[in-house]
Parts: structure tokens; sequence; C-alpha cells
């Protein structure tokens, strides 16, 4: 059940965390050097022995007291954080594309370092449901888990999978070096992971939005992706180089002729046609 505009209390979380999951201290309230970005304790015997994912997790959401001592592993967004000296609870998005799916978990490191938007990849076990109100007076609920382990991801780790992908060669021009090294067609989208160099004596400007791609004669253009992936730094200095994710529609995964086209722009006019730059790159099947 979404519960967007229901946020529970971060006071709330950390004391239903602590009672249902049980977290333990790890005898301190954190460390004056940089913490690390994955985090630990004790894994904690299931005796249900179902094990739940993203895909399957609204099985746990809709009853979450029938799955306790499951085993899981969830991939979600943290949108509030409570930290005291024996741990740090998160209410997370395990839907987070969709803003969804609200879910409790209690990490007995209190040294972790997690903020707000973070994505993190979570290991443990279900301890049920947690029912209470949120600031607002409205009843909330959500489950509880308890991490094994923790880990902070790329956004490209919520991408959905992939029906085919393909590569291409680089693509390089008096010094600049565009890459389009790999391309995965998905059922929402398809991605394309760039890499452009600029070994040029001039600055270059690279334009992931005004790229296109053409299957059996259809076009499509660049669009924006909820997952925020890396984008494409547009102005690029001499010596420097950048890399990210161009999103476009979902397109026919079988296409017998997909064509990629990339723009780019060198402030040196004698390169290219009067500094304008478009590579393109041919699949067929």
């Amino acid at each position: 059940m979404r519960q967007a505009h229901l946020l529970i209390s971060a006071v709330t979380i950390a004391a239903a965390a602590f009672a249902v999951a049980g977290c333990g201290s790890n005898g301190g309230s954190g460390s004056a050097s940089p913490p690390p970005a994955t985090t630990s304790a004790p894994p904690e015997a299931s005796g249900s022995g179902e094990h739940f994912t993203n895909a399957d997790w609204s099985t746990v959401e809709s009853d979450p007291d029938a799955h306790k001592g499951a085993s899981m592993v969830l991939t979600g967004k943290v949108f509030q954080i409570e930290r005291d000296q024996t741990g740090i609870y998160v209410q997370m998005w395990a839907d987070a594309k969709n803003s969804d799916e609200n879910t409790i978990v209690g990490i007995s490191d209190p040294s972790f370092t997690v903020n707000e938007q973070d994505l993190i990849k979570v290991r443990g076990t279900v301890k049920g449901k947690f029912s209470g109100q949120n600031g607002f007076g409205a009843d909330v609920s959500a489950a509880i888990v308890l991490a094994d382990t923790v880990t902070k991801v790329s956004p490209l780790a919520l991408r959905s999978a992939a029906i085919t992908s393909a590569k291409a060669e680089a693509w390089t021009y008096s010094g600049i070096t565009i890459h389009p090294w790999r391309v995965e067609w998905a059922a929402d989208e398809t991605r394309v992971f760039l890499k452009v160099s600029n070994n040029s004596s001039a600055p270059l400007s690279v334009y992931g939005s005004s790229a296109h791609m053409i299957a059996d004669g259809q076009q499509f253009d660049a669009t924006y992706s909820t997952n925020d992936y890396p984008d494409i730094s547009s102005d690029l200095q001499p010596s420097a180089s950048t890399s990210g994710v161009i999103v476009f529609p979902a397109m026919d995964a079988n296409a017998a002729e997909v064509k990629l086209t990339v723009e780019a722009s060198s402030e040196n006019s004698d390169i290219g046609e009067y500094g304008q730059l478009k590579p393109t790159w041919t699949w067929t099947r």
C-alpha cells in the first residue's frame, strides 16, 4: 500500500525497530574515522525456510507477521532515518521507482553512514509487522526487517532486467572518442551506456538529450528516467572524460535494424562539420 503521505515519525521507527527487530549494541556510538560503505551483523537463523526479494516483497507487505523468520534481499530507497547508540533505523521504499512498499530496516551498526535518498541493498530477516500512527494521527503499517548486511548501491541496481543487449566499437576522431559500450533493451526502457573522452585541444559539448535511435524505421528520442542514472557531462574540457546512461523509450528488442546517433560539438570548428559531430552505430539481426 502506498504511504508516501503517511510517514511514521522517526522516533516511532526507532522504538519499533529496536523492540521488534531486537537490534543489539555494537559497544559504542560511532567512530571518529569515516565509516565503511558496507556494514554487517551476525546472521540470524531463519526458521520459516522462505526467502523474498523485490520481485515478491508485496507478499510480505500484505502480511508481515505470516512470514516472520523468512530471509530476504531487498534494494530500496531510504526516505527517513533515526539513529541512537545501538543502531540505525530507516524507512525505505522497497519499490523505489514508485515510492511504494514502505519497509522499516533495523541496522545494528550505529557507525554505518546512510542518508535520505540513498539506495541500499539489505540482506536480513523478516521480523513482523509494525502498526501505529504517523504525525498526522493516521494509522500506518509496515514490514520490519533486521539487517544482517547493508550495502550502498548505484541507481543502476534498480534497472529492469534486459531482454537483450549489444555492444559497439568506440568511435574516435581528432582525439575525441565516443563509445556506446553497452545497449540494453528492457520491457520498460532502452538504455545506452556511453563513455566520452576528449583528448583534443578544445572543449567539447555532448548532447545526451539530442541522441536518437531508429528501430526498423521508427525513431525514438532520448527521454527522462525516474531511476536517477548517472548523466553524461554536457561540457567536457580537454583531457577529461565522462560516462553515464542515456535512456530511450521501450522499443522492439528484436528489431532487424537499430541505429544510434549521438551528437557532440567541439569549439574547434576544424573538427567534423564546423565542429559538429554525429557518429552513428548500426546493429542488425
